[in-house]
């Protein structure tokens, strides 16, 4: 397997298993932290989050366009899971981490774990593709 293989299969994992656990943990925890907490609270989530995602996501859409730039056959479908997750992201997840910058709102939570499962969904999927070509 080559260096650049090795790359995609552990972001693949990584991204996978972070979403799990923001989606599992992270996300309901919101219902728990107090009003006067939460603005503070949500700011230090997305700071502290974004170290470790912006470079994952940063590295996995730069695989996989070259991946699909060298015609590789798996990476076709890769790439489309990768741009439906950047849509998902940047037209769901962040305007609504933007809201909860501002205040506490049950509604806008319950909406955010509710459509994360989009991502959780497709990242669970890439990983499951790229572990599946990378072993065959």
């Amino acid at each position: 397997m080559s260096a650049f293989s090795h790359i995609e299969l552990y972001t693949s994992i990584a991204l996978a298993s972070l979403i799990w656990v923001v989606q599992v943990v992270h996300y309901p925890m919101f219902f728990h932290i107090s009003e006067s907490d939460f603005v503070v609270a949500m700011q230090f989530h997305q700071r502290a989050i974004s170290w470790l995602v912006i470079p994952l996501m940063l590295i996995e859409l730069g695989v996989s366009v070259i991946s699909a730039y060298n015609q590789q056959l798996w990476a076709i479908p890769i790439l489309s899971i990768v741009l439906a997750i950047k849509l998902s992201t940047f037209t769901l997840q962040v305007p609504l981490h933007e809201k909860l910058l501002l205040k506490k709102d049950l509604a806008v939570i319950k909406k955010l774990v509710r459509t994360n499962w989009i991502r959780t969904g497709l990242w669970t999927l890439k990983a499951a593709i790229v572990i599946g070509v990378r072993n065959q």
